[in-house]
């Protein structure tokens, strides 16, 4: 089975999986259906703009996380001075 193949059934199963919910709980607020699939082949590499280079990318998702006192603050807001 190729990857294709093997995502349209996990697509199929997934749906499945939200049908039998639905059936189960019909007063649970809808889940508005706006997904876009997009092949990663059809992506164009875009460059990456560091403000910490090699840790932190500037536009991007970053998760600051840690025991207490580590200098998770003292990171987050030098980096909002920049």
């Amino acid at each position: 089975m190729g990857i294709v193949e093997r995502a349209e059934s996990e697509w199929r199963r997934a749906e499945s999986r939200v049908e039998r919910f639905d059936a189960v709980h019909p007063t649970a607020p809808a889940i508005e259906e706006s997904l876009t699939v997009i092949r990663a082949s059809n992506l164009k590499p875009e460059p990456i703009h560091w403000l910490w280079p090699g840790w932190l990318a500037q536009g991007k998702l970053h998760v600051l996380a840690g025991s207490p006192g580590t200098g998770k603050t003292t990171l987050a807001v030098a980096l909002q001075r920049r």
